[in-house]
């Protein structure tokens, strides 16, 4: 499988987020991580909800 630069890129500051000593970050991406479907489709409603109120 090959990566495109932007997902080289992601890929890169996932990993670099991941070594860090940051805990929530690296706690986030575990959540996010075990999400299914329906997690993330709720998620995206919850991040989209402020940006369609302001149209």
């Amino acid at each position: 499988m090959f990566l495109s630069p932007n997902d080289e890129d992601l890929n890169e500051q996932i990993e670099r987020i991941i070594a860090g000593e940051n805990e929530f970050h690296k706690s986030m991406f575990r959540m996010l991580a075990n999400f299914d479907d329906e997690d993330l489709i709720v998620l995206e409603r919850l991040v989209k909800k402020p940006a369609q109120a302001k149209e």
